[in-house]
């Protein structure tokens, strides 16, 4: 058995459809404000319910309310349905590059409107782009008019959320800090506070400590130099600290950390040297005659000599010494830690022009109070 279509057929089935919305009725019998108030819940207050919750019921109502059988329930279900599902569209990197596109071609999908016309001239004005065609036929002229126009479109989706604050927390506070000293004070502690790089003499006292520098005699009058560092940690606290004697043969001079801070004889700050000096001339004609002699830059000081000479110098050293203090205090899990160990040191440098040496030294006094252990006292209540 074969079954043909026919134009008869469907004719017969388009009029059947026509005959069945024709027995509808029209629709502003059922589209009516009683119809749709007895379909769709009114929903408007200027007071919704969900101000008396607390921040603590707002998940029980959320779930009750999805739970319960009424319009707002559905209502609600399908709101979050559509949110959840909703599929997610990527325009590009470039959202707007499809309408500019539409707006680059205008021109070509334009023209095509007027097939046959003699010649047309297109023009596009900004704001809603409006294309213009003046096309001249033969015998008449012919005017067209299309307008394009751009639309934007943009879904924003915007997710609240509530968090409840914890019941405990962290509170900080500033408490003062004083430090006592609980380690080793008194005279072994100077000792290790204060240290020189060459070996020292000190007194009973531990105020004052000498140090003995090598005897360089040349039997020739000469520069000769001696240097030494004195490093002083930051637990030992100064009231004074001095080199308050020399003892040299002949013109002797003190530099600290290069600077010329003492010269035997004068009050000039070039660096001792040795030269010789013109002291007259011979009983032949053209002959002179020199003296070996000491000098500070061009200044001259005096001829070279080999006297013993112990001269009280009073040479701050503090002045020269980088501030020390113990610190800063720092946490370290729920303790205080006081940072100690930094130290500054002094290069000192003993400078003599003579033929012979008598044992040269250099005496450095010292005041400090000293502690190499700490204690912190936390004042006040968090």
């Amino acid at each position: 058995m074969v079954v043909t279509a026919s134009p008869a057929l469907a004719q017969d089935v388009r009029q059947q459809a026509g005959e069945a919305v024709q027995s509808l009725g029209p629709v502003t019998d059922l589209l009516t404000a009683e119809t749709l108030e007895g379909t769709v819940t009114p929903y408007e207050t200027a007071n919704p319910e969900e101000v008396q919750l607390s921040p603590y019921d707002f998940e029980d109502a959320i779930f009750e309310e999805r739970t319960s059988d009424s319009d707002a329930s559905r209502a609600f279900g399908a709101s979050l349905d559509s949110a959840l599902t909703r599929p997610e569209v990527d325009l590009g990197a470039d959202p707007l590059g499809l309408a500019d596109e539409a707006v680059a071609q205008s021109d070509a999908v334009t023209s095509g409107l007027f097939e046959g016309a003699s010649s047309c001239q297109a023009g596009f004005e900004g704001g809603v782009y409006t294309a213009t065609l003046r096309c001249l036929r033969d015998l008449t002229a012919d005017l067209r008019t299309c307008s394009e126009t751009r639309q934007v479109s943009l879904d924003r989706l915007d997710t609240w959320s509530c968090a409840a604050e914890a019941t405990d927390y962290n509170k900080a506070c500033a408490r003062p800090v004083s430090w006592s000293c609980t380690g080793q004070t008194g005279a072994s502690c100077v000792r290790q506070g204060l240290t020189f790089s060459v070996p020292r003499q000190w007194n009973a006292a531990t105020s004052e400590a000498r140090v003995d520098l090598t005897d360089q005699s040349s039997g020739s009058c000469s520069l000769k130099v001696d240097s030494f560092t004195v490093e002083a940690r930051d637990w030992l606290s100064f009231s004074e600290l001095l080199i308050r004697q020399v003892r040299a043969s002949g013109t002797s001079q003190i530099a600290v950390n290069g600077q010329v801070v003492w010269t035997w004889g004068t009050a000039a700050t070039g660096d001792l040297q040795f030269g010789r000096r013109l002291v007259g001339y011979g009983w032949r004609p053209g002959s002179v005659s020199y003296v070996d002699a000491a000098y500070a830059g061009a200044t001259w000081i005096e001829d070279c000599t080999d006297e013993p000479r112990l001269p009280s110098v009073g040479v701050d050293l503090l002045s020269d010494l980088t501030p020390l203090h113990p610190g800063p205090s720092t946490i370290a899990g729920t303790e205080v830690v006081l940072d100690t160990g930094a130290s500054g040191t002094l290069n000192i440098e003993l400078r003599r022009v003579n033929r012979v040496d008598s044992a040269p030294a250099v005496w450095i006094r010292q005041g400090s109070s000293c502690c190499s252990a700490f204690t912190a006292d936390l004042g006040g209540a968090c």
